[in-house]
């Protein structure tokens, strides 16, 4: 061992004198003994690191005249700067479009101590100490800001940051502390907490779609009522989580609800016979295994009920038209009506065949089964003039408006 890795290691100035180094020495040897760690793993580490003390020690000991380390600054000069480098800028550059102003504070010490002129080991051991101290401080005011950047409270970190190290291993260990500490992870914790008790629910499985929506909603009015600095932040979070607990029940209780729901009306969509019916109901089942966005599924099972409707009363429709059925309910001189009606029933079928409009269907389906069939076709008519003119206003704006 070199009298210069003996220094590093028992870390103690080049200008030691015999005594300083023995209490030195008593100190680390204290620290490190063996019988200090329980775990096997650090008693082998602490084993070896004391075995480097007593060789440094030893190295230090012997070595009476120092001269071969006292006279040779360039040496000692070397020795600093590569120690530095190795500590302090390892992986640096990685950093510089990251954190510029913190590698350049950090090149700039090191800059400092590599452009002096010394004319002692003296002023080597000083000026070098000066620079790991001051890339400590900058070290700490990174900290400092990451902790702030991160919503990190200091106070609560438990973890120890060995400042004697390199960038890259500073910043590895606050993406550590970080991912435990720093407010959005906390919350994230807390909401995949939430989640996970709910995964031994019945019906979890059925309404998982709906409760990711629910709690990535969640995470995002905390995480946004933080950036506020609301007053009461704490007090609120934890109302909020008591509603969160109540919705997901509401969600997995609606989530028995609809799946019966739909289990229901297998059997009147096989009744109807009809193709366009049949297909609706197999995409509401796929939709709703995979997808299971209630508010959608809803508005589908509604879609079929209401179709099923028309499919059921279509019959009674044609039938009042054809037996004049509707004629007698208009007086001879309602004649537009009259010609409205008789000459475009059968338009008003193949309307009704080809609707996917829920806010449409609902209404007709009322009608019908109302035997409300004056106003089932009229209202078909209207929304096919209506629909007729929007073609109009996309295509010709003047046509539009003549026909308006």
């Amino acid at each position: 061992m070199t009298v210069y890795e003996a220094l590093e290691i028992l870390k103690i100035s080049s200008s030691y004198s015999e005594k300083e180094l023995k209490i030195v020495y008593r100190k680390l040897a204290k620290k490190y003994h063996p019988d200090n760690f329980k775990d096997d793993k650090e008693r082998i580490k602490a084993e070896e690191k004391l075995k480097n003390i007593n060789l440094a020690y030893e190295t230090l000991l012997n070595n009476k005249d120092r001269s071969d380390y006292q006279e040779n600054i360039d040496v000692v000069f070397n020795y600093m700067m590569e120690r530095i480098e190795v500590l302090k800028i390892y992986q640096l550059k990685k950093y510089v479009q990251l954190f510029p102003n913190y590698v350049f504070y950090i090149n700039e010490i090191i800059r400092n101590f590599s452009s002096k002129t010394y004319n002692t080991v003296s002023e080597v051991d000083s000026n070098y100490l000066s620079a790991l101290t001051k890339i400590i401080m900058v070290y700490k005011d990174f900290e400092k800001e990451f902790y702030e950047k991160n919503g990190i409270n200091k106070d609560e970190v438990t973890e120890t940051i060995n400042y004697n190290c390199s960038f890259d291993e500073l910043y590895e260990k606050l993406l550590e502390i970080k991912e435990k500490y720093s407010i959005e992870n906390v919350f994230l914790r807390k909401i995949e907490e939430l989640t996970e008790k709910y995964k031994y629910y019945a019906g979890y499985d059925i309404a998982r779609a709906e409760i990711d929506v629910t709690m990535e909603n969640a995470y995002n009015k905390i995480l946004d009522w933080y950036h506020q600095h609301l007053e009461n932040f704490d007090g609120m979070v934890k109302s909020y989580f008591n509603s969160i607990d109540d919705e997901v029940a509401m969600l997995i209780s609606q989530a028995f609800y609809l799946q019966d729901k739909i289990n229901n009306l297998k059997d009147r969509v096989e009744k109807t016979d009809d193709d366009e019916i049949v297909e609706e109901y197999i995409n509401l089942k796929i939709n709703f295994d995979e997808v299971q966005l209630f508010s959608k599924t809803n508005d589908e099972i509604n879609m079929i009920e209401e179709m099923i409707i028309i499919k059921d009363h279509i019959g009674e429709l044609r039938n009042a038209v054809q037996q004049d059925y509707i004629k007698k309910f208009i007086s001879e001189k309602d004649v537009h009506k009259k010609l409205i009606i008789t000459s475009t029933y059968n338009e008003v079928f193949d309307y009704i065949k080809s609707l996917k409009s829920l806010s449409r269907i609902g209404g007709i389906a009322s009608m019908l089964k109302d035997k409300d069939y004056i106003r089932v076709i009229i209202l078909i008519k209207l929304h096919i003039l209506q629909d007729g003119l929007e073609k109009i206003k996309q295509n010709n704006d003047s046509d539009y408006k003549k026909h308006i």
